[in-house]
């Protein structure tokens, strides 16, 4: 296959993308995203780094590998006669060839090829490994796939394991195009034919359509990429038959339609995601311009309230005041009369001057600057209380309004949850 499936319009478009993707990453990164949109997010930009997906399914044997190989251009996987594939695995880009097993079911093996940017590969084990185990295949990867590649041998075309296989593809509703690999043992094209006719037969009464049959020789493509000479690797080429394969994998992940969605695919998550944070953003603004106004009300209320604690208190203050003043001027009546000389035996009895001094200057003063005291206290208390009340009505009713914007997730920057 050639190193792109993109044009070179598509592909600077594809980085383009990329880039925007990742310049919004890190402006919503400052934000306290709920995990499912983020998640969202991160899905939708890997579909653009696994643009296009092919899953191989066949028989063990059936030479899914080697045609992996063939259409790759490379020996990008090991081969053998004995299985060499026992779990599902995912072929991607790498910087190295290199193979991470991640369970006894899946691994994910990659490779430099720059082809592998744009499409990965699901190479799998034999069909009745399949039908007893490797979910991930049948609920992951086949779902999302773009194609699906059904190789048979033409030594063992549509075994019984292959036709239990195929009945199970009918859930996955794609559409399956089949693969008849080892084309080179036939010595005619009769012999072809009737094995041909054989796999479209048995494969229309299970899957209820005459299937694409695609018949190939994997063993002479590889032979074709390999030989020095170029007459002999287009001789090779042409007996692989591999060319008209690839051709229909490139028309039908090249189909504009199917493109244009995939590109639109994370842009399209990208706008819903940036719509729920600009909608989310601009409520909060309205908030905190109705909070500002509030702080700016209770301001004034207070600052009213203090007028009128100035305007008011001098008064209270000048009663206690007066009753003080009361007193002072009784105590200089007190000593006028009582300090005289022709009073000097009354002196000498200091406590009758002071049972006198109680009784006739000091008198209830004490209760009353008390009791006018207590007034003033309750006075104050009663108004700071009423100031109160007043402030926090107001506030419960702003926080009533905006009720339903304090329960559940919002979208608001980390610095200010900090504060």
């Amino acid at each position: 296959m050639r190193q792109s499936v993109l044009t070179d319009q598509q592909a600077q478009f594809l980085r383009e993308e990329k880039e925007t993707l990742s310049r919004m990453q890190l402006a919503l990164a400052k934000l306290d995203l709920p995990r499912e949109a983020w998640d969202n997010l991160q899905k939708a930009i890997l579909q653009l780094d696994e643009l296009f997906l092919i899953v191989i399914a066949g028989e063990f044997n059936a030479g899914k590998t080697a045609l992996i190989n063939a259409l790759l251009g490379q020996r990008v996987l090991a081969e053998g006669a004995t299985p060499t594939t026992s779990r599902v695995t995912l072929i991607k880009w790498g910087e190295e060839p290199d193979e991470q097993v991640v369970d006894e079911n899946f691994s994910v093996y990659t490779y430099p090829l720059p082809l592998l940017k744009e499409l990965n590969i699901v190479d799998t084990p034999g069909t009745n490994a399949i039908i007893r185990r490797h979910e991930r295949l049948t609920d992951e990867f086949i779902p999302r796939s773009d194609l699906v590649l059904f190789v048979t041998s033409a030594d063992h075309p549509l075994t019984e394991s292959e036709r239990q296989f195929l009945e199970r593809i009918l859930a996955w509703g794609k559409k399956i195009v089949f693969v008849l690999n080892k084309v080179d043992i036939f010595e005619d094209e009769s012999a072809l034919r009737e094995v041909s006719d054989f796999i479209l037969r048995h494969a229309a009464t299970i899957l209820g359509d005459r299937p694409q049959l695609f018949p190939v020789s994997a063993k002479l493509a590889q032979r074709a990429f390999s030989e020095p000479g170029p007459e002999e690797r287009a001789h090779l080429r042409e007996l692989s038959r591999l060319d008209e394969l690839e051709q229909y994998i490139s028309d039908s992940l090249d189909d504009t339609d199917r493109l244009q969605l995939k590109f639109n695919n994370p842009l399209g998550v990208a706008e819903h995601l940036i719509d729920q944070v600009g909608q989310s953003l601009a409520l909060q603004s309205e908030t905190l311009n109705e909070d500002k106004l509030t702080a700016a009300s209770l301001e004034t209320v207070i600052t009213e309230y203090e007028r009128e604690l100035n305007s008011e208190l001098p008064p209270r203050l000048a009663e206690v005041e007066n009753i003080l003043h009361r007193l002072e001027q009784r105590g200089l009546d007190f000593f006028d009369s009582t300090l005289r000389l022709t009073n000097v035996q009354n002196l000498i009895r200091g406590d009758k001057v002071r049972a006198e001094f109680e009784e006739q200057v000091l008198a209830d003063v004490p209760q009353q600057i008390e009791e006018q005291v207590q007034r003033l206290i309750d006075w104050l208390v009663q108004k700071d209380l009423h100031e109160w009340q007043q402030v926090m009505s107001y506030l419960q009713r702003r926080r009533a309004q905006n009720i339903d914007h304090l329960v559940g997730e919002s979208y608001v920057p980390r610095e200010s949850r900090r504060r």
